[in-house]
């Protein structure tokens, strides 16, 4: 049920209690869910509080109203991402590889001093610059990922000028700038929406995401990338492939 103390808006708290039937079958696919003044009844809400809570599931591909039939339930656009983290993939590589179209709303591309750790990562002195490219990214125009790469400017010249139909920035790499992938190195981590991230996600501002911080090597060994990306923790989920036991030393 709502928790009406909670800082937790009731809007959301509805939405997610709706989203979790969706998900759990409860309520399928093609069938109506309650009236507005049932779920009303049924939760002590008010008439504001569910059409927010239905509008925003409507947006995001959940639901469907048809006019003087009922709200009905529709597949959903995004299921979760799954990341195999056994190769050097890009995140337009991912969404396509599972049939989700992947875009862009918008993108900065600047020339500044990066934080003292992509500094450190990138083995730069405290006056040297990188390309920074910031995208806010969606998968079937839902709100997916806030994504800032930071680039040794060196070896991307000119890239604010590169055609970006292609969306993917590692096929960029690869066929504009010739750059060869070595190895890669990554960190995930859950945390606290930030207000920039609940704005784009439309989550609540102590829900969860999930930030992937990615240190990327050339084929020589040397570093030239770092990528710090915010994910919207219900939409994805990483795999790791476990072989073997590790050697255990005797005593």
């Amino acid at each position: 049920m709502l928790d009406k103390f909670s800082k937790i808006p009731l809007y959301f708290q509805l939405k997610r209690i709706f989203l979790d039937r969706i998900r759990k079958r409860i309520y399928k696919i093609n069938e109506a869910i309650p009236s507005e003044l049932e779920i009303q009844k049924q939760f002590n809400v008010s008439r504001i509080t569910v059409r927010r809570a239905i509008a925003e599931l409507e947006r995001e591909g959940y639901l469907n109203r048809k006019p003087g039939k009922g709200t009905f339930v529709t597949k959903s656009k995004i299921e979760k991402v799954t990341q195999e983290l056994n190769d050097i993939s890009g995140w337009t590589e991912t969404l396509k590889g599972i049939g989700i179209k992947p875009g862009t709303v918008r993108k900065d591309i600047v020339q500044i001093i990066p934080p003292k750790e992509v500094a450190i990562a990138l083995n730069l002195g405290p006056t040297e610059k990188v390309t920074k490219i910031k995208r806010w990214r969606t998968g079937n125009n839902v709100p997916f990922c806030i994504m800032t790469n930071y680039i040794l400017s060196h070896i991307v010249p000119n890239i604010d000028k590169i055609d970006w139909k292609c969306e993917s920035l590692y096929k960029i790499y690869e066929e504009k700038y010739n750059i060869n992938f070595g190895m890669a190195r990554e960190t995930v981590e859950a945390r606290v929406a930030t207000k920039e991230e609940s704005d784009f996600f439309n989550i609540s501002s102590e829900s969860p995401v999930l930030v992937i911080t990615r240190k990327t090597y050339n084929a020589n060994g040397t570093p030239f990338e770092v990528v710090k990306s915010s994910n919207h923790a219900d939409l994805y989920k990483y795999v790791v492939t476990l072989k073997g036991r590790p050697k255990i030393k005797k005593d």
